[in-house]
């Protein structure tokens, strides 16, 4: 074996097992179960402004208004809360020196609800 063959065979090998990795499951002759679908809501939360808020606390309140999760916005102003059961939900967030705000959503079963709230100084 010559020195390219001995990088070569090995390179090819690798880059073989990459791209049957990455065929879909049928084509290796079965069908793997696929993931379920989660209910979710998305949170987006703006200021007076209308620009994104990173840092603010969501709190989720069930229909009957017990509060069944809190998260707080990513970088982005975005928060999910998921899996949730199918229903009606408000949603409420506030942010110190931002105001705060509250929503109402209602989660469909397999689908991402989502909501934006909008902050408003006291």
């Amino acid at each position: 074996m010559n020195r390219a063959s001995a990088v070569l065979t090995p390179l090819l090998a690798i880059v073989a097992a990459l791209l049957l990795a990455a065929l879909p499951s049928s084509a290796w002759g079965f069908s793997a179960a696929r993931e379920p679908v989660k209910t979710a809501i998305g949170v987006r939360v703006l200021n007076e402004a209308g620009k994104l808020v990173p840092g603010a606390e969501v709190v989720l309140f069930n229909a009957e208004g017990k509060p069944v999760a809190v998260r707080h916005t990513n970088y982005q102003g975005r928060a999910i809360f998921a899996p949730v059961k199918p229903g009606d939900y408000k949603v409420r967030a506030h942010k110190l020196g931002q105001g705060k705000g509250q929503e109402s959503v209602t989660a469909t079963d397999g689908e991402l609800a989502k909501v934006t709230i909008h902050l408003k100084k006291q």
